[in-house]
């Protein structure tokens, strides 16, 4: 973990309304800005990555919004057997993603539901100590573990985007 320095470490945009930026950083941003956590898990073993295939298609970093009355942590946890099929042991912050919106949004979008003109998604490095499950999460097709040459090639083939894998990287600088 002595390598690892806040920076920003990736920048894009969503459409013509919205940028975002990837920081790595161990500070967490404003509770009251933060929409969604998302997660770089380790298995306790194999120190491989679990990750997640929904609808949207692609290999992704377990991830979800807060829900009305859960704190970052609790809503972590969740996402973690959710997604994941995992009990989450320790949960590290690794970054977050500052997302700015240039206009507001238009009403009943589901855009609607992020502070404007910014919000957060807080990232962090996800341990387990025990094997995974089946997730229980309805909008998840599977989810597995991969080695870090695998991921290479999930991103190679396309079904794993750079983004995601930026902040895979992330969180494996974390952990060294």
């Amino acid at each position: 973990m002595n390598n690892f320095k806040d920076s920003t470490v990736a920048v894009g945009v969503w459409g013509d309304d919205i940028s975002w930026e990837i920081h790595a950083s161990r500070a967490i941003p404003p509770l009251e800005l933060i929409t969604a956590v998302a997660g770089v898990a380790l298995t306790a073993v194999s120190k491989d990555i679990v990750l997640t295939r929904n609808q949207r298609g692609g290999w992704e970093v377990l991830a979800g919004h807060i829900e009305p009355g859960e704190d970052i942590k609790t809503a972590l946890a969740r996402e973690a057997l959710e997604e994941g099929g995992f009990v989450m042991a320790r949960a590290i912050p690794i970054g977050y993603r500052k997302i700015t919106a240039n206009k507001p949004p238009q009403p009943g979008s589901r855009e609607e539901k992020y502070p404007f003109p910014i919000s957060y998604i807080s990232y962090f490095l996800i341990h387990t100590d025990q094997p995974t499950v089946s997730p229980s999460g309805k909008e998840i097709i599977e989810s597995r573990s991969f080695s870090a040459s695998e991921l290479q090639n999930l991103v190679h083939d396309g079904q794993l985007s750079e983004m995601e894998y930026t902040i895979i990287k992330l969180g494996l600088g974390a952990d060294a």
